[in-house]
């Protein structure tokens, strides 16, 4: 299976992953636990692709009044409306949103509205808020709002972790001032998440081992993104707060946006 990650299309290693998972019990989708699922599936063909492999898959998700747009650029967006998707028989999904404009405060009301409505058509959702939200940590009304989306029955609300701050601190050489800096911003994050009460991190599989080496984290439900290598599968599965795991897209997937 190690040689599958570089030489088949990687639906077929998400559907021989999940199989593995689910025959040991392993996975629950309405729990989001370990799951392994298809990256970045911004077209109508992916995500039914991945429904019916494996039933769960990320797409980019901007929320406006009307509707939501699946793209990961909304200057260079089909008009993929995710709703179009809602509405057909692929149910019982589990979704991870990787929701670009939420920071601010209307996109975040539009989202819990659109939560509301579609929520009860999947198994469960991720709603990934992007690491700018760090900012809104004094809007008391953005944080009321992410609450009202964390506290709806199938929706976890999880904070994605800023990946040149992980790269910058996974450094081992790293001077003292250096290390303090990280620790600090380390810190600033935690105090985040808990006057969010988000308790939820995603990250990039390169950041894994610092992430790991935080114990404030390892309270945290991890989703991990860019995982290449059976190896990698396997280390992470050592760990007992897995939520989604997306693999790596590669040359041989049809995916390749």
């Amino acid at each position: 299976l190690e040689n599958s990650f570089l030489k088949q299309d990687t639906s077929i290693s998400l559907w021989q992953l999940q199989n593995f998972l689910e025959n040991k019990k392993l996975s629950n989708k309405e729990n989001i636990k370990n799951l392994v699922c298809k990256h970045r599936a911004n077209s109508f063909m992916t995500q039914y692709k991945a429904s019916l492999s494996n039933g769960c898959f990320e797409t980019d998700i901007f929320f406006f009044k009307d509707q939501a747009i699946s793209t990961h650029e909304i200057n260079s967006s089909t008009k993929l409306i995710f709703n179009d998707f809602v509405k057909s028989n692929f149910r019982d999904n589990t979704v991870w949103l990787d929701s670009k404009n939420v920071n601010k405060l209307k996109n975040c009301q539009f989202a819990l509205s659109w939560m509301k409505k579609n929520s009860k058509n999947f198994a469960s959702l991720l709603v990934e808020v992007p690491e700018i939200s760090i900012k809104n940590i004094n809007n008391q009304k953005w944080k009321d709002c992410i609450e009202k989306i964390n506290s709806i029955s199938n929706v976890e609300v999880g904070y994605y972790m800023p990946t040149n701050l992980i790269s910058d601190c996974s450094i081992k050489n790293n001077n003292n001032k250096k290390k303090i800096k990280c620790e600090d911003d380390f810190l600033k994050i935690l105090k985040f998440l808990k006057q969010t009460k988000i308790e939820a991190i995603s990250f990039d599989y390169s950041g894994y081992q610092v992430i790991k080496d935080q114990k404030n984290f390892k309270n945290f439900k991890w989703h991990i993104w860019h995982v290449d290598s059976l190896n990698s599968f396997n280390k992470i599965l050592s760990n007992d707060n897995i939520g989604i795991i997306l693999l790596k897209n590669n040359k041989f997937s049809n995916n390749l946006n």
